[in-house]
């Protein structure tokens, strides 16, 4: 399960808010943000995200045992 709280600030402190995580993503607004409500993403989106946020921990957020 994907820790979409710790997502959501890791993307505010690098200054991206939900539509410009879609427009990276390719995805729309609104099935953006159906996926970090349901907190599952592609691999490749994955690779997206840790590549554009910089992430150095990608399994904590990604791998998260909530």
């Amino acid at each position: 399960m994907i820790d979409t709280d710790s997502l959501h600030k890791m993307m505010a402190d690098r200054h991206y808010d939900d539509a410009k995580m879609a427009q990276k993503l390719g995805l729309s607004a609104e099935e953006f943000a159906h996926r970090m409500e349901i907190g599952i993403f592609g691999s490749d989106e994955i690779e997206t995200m840790i590549k554009e946020l910089d992430i150095q921990n990608p399994e904590a957020i990604f791998f998260s045992q909530n």
